[in-house]
């Protein structure tokens, strides 16, 4: 397109060089400057945008890697005290059983003992 309207623009310069006091060229050239000037400024200006963007989307991504990482470790420890606290109470009641057989077992040596010294010693 650039490459169109320079021809175009070296056409109209070369059939117009005798006439240098056409005012109407001069006008046209100073708009295509004008109107050159304009469209660098527009694409340097949507480059810094899209810089900008990229930059921005880089910071998200690393932002939301820190939150997913934090959230994610504070899970892991939110199941790590579950785990733990159903540790401790499986552990509290193997204890209470382990005590209660221990009591009743020391019941049933009472016992045990009463009924050989009865089988031995008959009364």
């Amino acid at each position: 397109m650039e490459a169109a309207l320079e021809g175009e623009r070296r056409g109209l310069e070369t059939t117009m060089s005798d006439d240098n006091d056409n005012p109407l060229l001069d006008v046209i050239r100073r708009k295509e400057r004008q109107l050159g000037e304009l469209l660098e400024l527009a694409e340097k200006q949507a480059k810094d945008k899209v810089a900008a963007a990229r930059q921005r989307a880089i910071t998200i991504r690393q932002e939301a890697k820190i939150i997913g990482q934090r959230e994610a470790e504070q899970f892991y420890q939110d199941q790590i005290n579950l785990a733990q606290a159903a540790a401790a109470q499986i552990n509290a009641k193997t204890t209470r059983e382990a005590e209660d057989l221990a009591r009743r077992g020391d019941q049933q040596l009472e016992r045990a003992v009463q009924m050989v010294i009865e089988f031995i010693l008959p009364k």
